[in-house]
């Protein structure tokens, strides 16, 4: 299959393309500069999500598991975070998503994050139907894509996924 893999060089994406690659799939890694990969599956592609993406070729992606996104922002200097978050998070992902439905692309992956459902549970784990409590920027740019995502999935037919992570953490993270 090919599969075009987002923040390809970030903790999920690189280990996520590593497997795939494995399996035999071939995956386009993406990622902000160029950069080479050590495994003859994976090639790299490179730009940001937040440019014109008109000269991006991606007609003979199967799938796009997009990983890349604004996060863990130890020391916010932006003068608004939410408008930070929304840039890459949500305008990113539309940006990306469209494409794919310009390009043919099957199935788009959305790695969303729990804290759409918010902070903690106190009586018991978080549930798919749960109402959305976000209690930061992060958390709503998350939710707002994953709308926008389901908006461009019911008007043109693009299989959209959401997937919900804890926070993902292992070996060199």
């Amino acid at each position: 299959m090919n599969i075009l893999i987002t923040g390809s060089n970030g903790f999920l994406g690189q280990y996520l393309s590593q497997f795939l690659a494995e399996k035999g799939d071939s995956v386009l890694a993406h990622t902000r500069k160029a950069q080479t990969f050590d495994h003859p599956n994976i090639h790299n592609i490179n730009f940001d999500l937040n440019d014109n993406l008109a000269n991006i070729d991606l007609n003979q992606v199967e799938v796009i598991i997009h990983c890349a996104g604004r996060a863990h922002v130890m020391h916010e200097t932006a003068a608004s975070p939410l408008e930070a978050y929304r840039q890459t998070n949500v305008q990113g992902t539309l940006n990306l998503a469209q494409k794919a439905v310009q390009s043919g692309v099957k199935r788009f992956i959305y790695l969303s994050s729990i804290k759409v459902n918010g902070e903690q549970t106190t009586t018991q784990a978080f549930h798919p139907n749960d109402d959305v409590r976000t209690d930061d920027p992060y958390g709503l740019s998350k939710y707002e894509a994953e709308q926008a995502l389901l908006d461009l999935s019911q008007r043109t037919g693009l299989e959209v996924v959401i997937i919900r992570p804890v926070l993902i953490y292992g070996p060199n993270v």
